[in-house]
């Protein structure tokens, strides 16, 4: 029998699922007699699944879009989006029954020839978490062939910074018309921070010798702790308190966009244009190069597997020259 719950202008069913699983499910409608109907429809279904053997039917639209409302708070939602219209531009409205192992190949096929290994990489896998989303909602046979048929990615080259460029950047950013940039530069090299993190930086957040990373601006989910270096000390202190955030527009909102006052530092330096996020790069280089080992540059970074940081592993070459005197060893 359709309820209401409060709060919510929608009817609602409760269902118990083959798993016996009871789901409050929402109609998204109003109209008692539609929400009734639709309660229906749901129980055949689950009835001829049930008793039948039969698939409960599930269009990719639904599918997908069943999986992007519950996810609007997700970083990429919004490329999500522009990623699930390929999806059906290529895939056509087709059950999600039909998606096997052939369908899906010539998929991959055809989008290789358009677009870079990345991108059709990142398209499978939305429709690999939309699929894997579908079962707990009750379509327990919902099958997913996206398995084995990820692309390989060329390895990219890693940017980042020397020394010697970096004092040419702050040198540049002083003379800059944006008159928190060589402090935002110092602080983002001297902790490895997102751009957005550190944009998204507020004053509870900073003590005299370590800042917070919350966990609701940091792309793992998770808060971190930072230790600040004494020139990064300095850099905070010097701006202007303005709100509550510490890097901020003459008006006291938060920084939004800092690439064209960087683009426009690199070129009075003599640097070929960088984005914020090579300056983590920069961050992360110089610590594996003096040593630090690889799980503390994780931790620091906010890292979530360590394989994100073993990109840097290369410019250590000192510790591969340990294992070859460690071999040498035991064959004297």
């Amino acid at each position: 029998m359709a309820f209401r719950q409060k709060g919510s202008p929608y009817w609602y069913v409760s269902i118990t699922l083959p798993t016996g699983q009871t789901l409050n499910k929402s109609t998204k409608t109003a109209n008692k007699r539609e929400a009734e109907a639709l309660e229906a429809k749901w129980r055949a279904e689950l009835y001829q699944q049930r008793f039948w053997n039969a698939p409960n039917p599930l269009l990719l639209t639904q599918c997908l879009k069943q999986y992007l409302d519950a996810t609007t708070a997700k970083r990429s939602h919004r490329a999500d989006q522009f990623r699930a219209v390929t999806l059906l531009q290529h895939l056509g409205e087709v059950s999600v029954y039909a998606l096997d192992s052939a369908a899906l190949q010539g998929y991959v096929q055809a989008r290789r020839l358009k677009v870079k290994p990345t991108t059709v990489n990142r398209e499978l896998a939305l429709l690999s978490v939309a699929l894997n989303h579908a079962r707990p909602l009750g379509y327990t046979a919902v099958p997913n062939a996206t398995r084995g048929l990820k692309l390989r990615e060329p390895e990219t080259r890693l940017r980042w910074l020397t020394e010697a460029e970096a004092t040419r950047l702050l040198d540049a950013a002083r003379t800059s018309k944006a008159h928190y940039l060589a402090d935002w530069l110092r602080v983002a090299l001297d902790t490895g921070m997102r751009a957005g993190e550190l944009c998204s930086l507020r004053w509870g957040d900073v003590l005299a010798d370590r800042l917070t990373v919350q966990a609701a601006n940091s792309k793992s989910g998770r808060s971190r702790t930072l230790p600040l270096t004494p020139a990064a000390q300095g850099a905070l202190r010097r701006q202007p308190k303005r709100s509550v955030w510490v890097f901020t527009q003459p008006d006291g909102s938060p920084l939004k966009d800092l690439r064209t006052a960087l683009r426009n530092a690199c070129n009075r330096a003599g640097l070929d244009p960088i984005t914020p996020h090579v300056l983590r790069h920069t961050c992360a280089s110089w610590l594996v190069q003096r040593g630090v080992d690889l799980y503390l540059v994780k931790a620091m970074l906010g890292h979530s597997t360590i394989t994100v940081t073993q990109r840097y592993a290369h410019l250590a070459p000192e510790h591969l020259q340990a294992c070859v005197q460690a071999l040498s060893l035991n064959s004297a």
